[in-house]
């Protein structure tokens, strides 16, 4: 094999392997190395639901698996199975350009060898049909190990009462 042939075989395992199975390619998609810990991967995820609530779906799309296991359950009251599935709800939504800003308060972490689960609430404030709306809402994300990093695999929501 010549030495450039080496390098461009190199270049794509380093990005399947920042990327994860099933790593969209396309004329906007960087890559990035991904999460080492399951903490860098909910702080990606959170950057990442910021720049969704503008419209930009890039950093999300980064942050997820994109295997047909992964599942979203949001509060669309849907229940998704598979990437393009997501993808397309989450893509749907990111058209809303909701604005404001979430965080996670009160987390609680299960962490394993190759998964982790964050629980926790939801806070700050979306702007719906012209009005701000206060966002308050339990959340359960599930981050899996894959080829090094971390990669949301499922997400789920739902309102939270106290």
């Amino acid at each position: 094999m010549a030495l450039s042939q080496i390098a461009v075989h190199c270049s794509l395992v380093a990005i399947t392997l920042a990327c994860g199975v099933g790593c969209a390619t396309g004329p906007h998609h960087t890559h990035v190395i991904g999460a080492r810990t399951p903490q860098q991967a909910s702080d990606q995820f959170y950057a990442a639901l910021q720049a969704f609530f503008t419209g930009d779906m890039g950093p999300m799309r980064e942050v997820w698996s994109h295997g047909p296991d992964v599942v979203q359950m949001g509060p669309s009251g849907n229940f998704l199975v598979g990437w393009e599935a997501v993808d397309k709800e989450w893509t749907e939504w990111a058209a809303m350009r909701l604005g404001g800003k979430v965080e996670p308060i009160r987390m609680h972490w299960e962490i394993g060898d190759e998964l982790a689960v964050l629980h926790c609430i939801e806070l700050g404030s979306n702007v719906f049909e012209g009005k701000p709306i206060e966002v308050e809402i339990r959340s359960s994300t599930v981050f899996r190990k894959m080829h090094g990093v971390w990669k949301v695999v499922a997400h789920q929501t739902d309102r939270f009462d106290g």
